[in-house]
């Protein structure tokens, strides 16, 4: 508005209902409050209007019509007075409830009357609620957009953490329709983009799976709310790999299901490992039964060796003593191997010595040789150590046959 097309004569009153209906329309605050101090210039004629805001570092002029003379320290000291007027200067304050926001400083060309003076007040009065508002308002815009930007952001962190797993992962919702499609799915041979996934059906995309077996998969955890996990093997990439799928339910509120989360894990390398470990166990096992039978088997033959070292040396002691021994027959049986590479033979000269020795023991001659055995066994032995033989002889006839029995 140009100060030309305004006159001087307004009265007062006209001046306050013209500002009122400028308050009410719907302009932004800025255009309004300087349309009020362009028309509280020209109708007082004053040289100088201008709007005093508090700010971080006191009073600042944010709007002025007219040229700029008055200073902060002229606005503060009639504000600290309680606010008033001097000959050339009228300050009214600009609160809104308890809250002090500023000034209208208006500086006088010439007199005012009382009306007028009542006029500048009545301004200031409709516009300090105008004035809290807008300034409620931008500190509500700043807080929306604080908001939003950090809801974008953690939007942006919680998706790149999604896109960081190396897993397939996607959600659909009770519609089937894909509202998640992770980068994973975007990769290999069969993967499709997020944007050519997300909003259709899982039906479309996941095509050459049958789709009346996929709808039951999800409609059992929808139904059920428990987890499903299976494996599943595909040749898609042009080998046999193995994949673990797990479907999880998801409650979008404290109501029932909404959606359901599918991840699908490459665990071929996995289930690999774990048939290699199954067969070391079998073959562990089976190394362990075959040592328990040699166990059971050497047993039994360490105790014919046993017996066969002690009729060998009952032989020796006999063929000392003057009896008569069948020495082919001993020579096998003492060079028999105490394992199972000489047990088949071992056990046919025991079995036909002990029958001749059980003949032989009836006769005078055995009776001789058994009585005379302790005094002759020490002369002809010659280097062998008879004490130690002895022992041996003692601990195999506690757990064999003797030829007398």
């Amino acid at each position: 508005m140009s100060h030309s097309d305004v006159s001087t004569a307004v009265h007062p009153l006209a001046v306050v209902a013209d500002i009122a209906a400028r308050i009410a329309s719907g302009d932004d605050v800025v255009s309004k409050t300087s349309d009020i101090l362009d028309r509280l210039l020209v109708a007082f004629a004053a040289p100088e209007v201008g709007l005093w805001l508090y700010g971080p570092s006191g009073l600042v002029c944010s709007l002025r019509a007219g040229e700029a003379q008055t200073t902060g320290e002229e606005v503060g000291a009639l504000l600290d007075a309680g606010g008033g007027s001097t000959e050339s200067l009228i300050v009214r304050r600009l609160v809104a409830g308890s809250r002090r926001l500023g000034a209208i400083a208006l500086r006088l060309g010439s007199p005012l009357s009382a009306d007028a003076v009542l006029a500048v007040g009545t301004v200031a009065n409709m516009l300090a609620p105008e004035l809290s508002r807008a300034e409620q308002l931008r500190h509500l815009e700043g807080e929306v957009e604080r908001r939003t930007r950090q809801l974008d952001e953690e939007k942006r962190f919680i998706d790149q953490i999604v896109d960081s797993l190396p897993l397939g992962l996607y959600v659909i919702d009770r519609e089937y329709r894909v509202q998640a499609w992770n980068r994973k799915r975007e990769t290999g041979m069969q993967g499709i983009s997020r944007e050519q996934a997300l909003g259709r059906t899982i039906f479309e995309i996941l095509h050459r799976a049958p789709a009346e077996s996929l709808r039951q998969e999800f409609d059992e955890v929808f139904r059920t709310g428990r987890i499903q996990q299976f494996n599943i093997e595909s040749r898609a990439s042009g080998e046999t790999r193995t994949f673990r799928i797990t479907k999880i339910p998801m409650r979008a509120s404290d109501a029932a299901i909404t959606h359901v989360i599918t991840i699908g894990e490459d665990v071929t390398d996995w289930t690999v490992a774990q048939e290699r470990f199954a067969q070391s166990e079998k073959l562990a096992a089976i190394g362990q039964l075959a040592a328990g039978v040699m166990h059971e088997v050497n047993n039994p033959l360490a105790t014919i060796s046993a017996c066969a070292e002690s009729l060998s040396l009952r032989l020796d002691d006999m063929r000392d003593a003057g009896v008569e021994v069948p020495r082919s027959r001993a020579s096998s049986s003492a060079s028999s191997t105490p394992r199972c590479s000489g047990a088949s033979a071992s056990s046919t000269d025991c079995s036909t010595f002990l029958a001749r020795a059980r003949a032989r023991s009836r006769s005078p001659a055995s009776t001789t040789w058994w009585s005379s055995r302790s005094s002759s066994s020490s002369i002809t032995r010659g280097s062998r150590s008879s004490s130690s033989r002895r022992c041996w002889i003692r601990h195999c006839r506690s757990s064999t046959p003797t030829p007398n029995s």
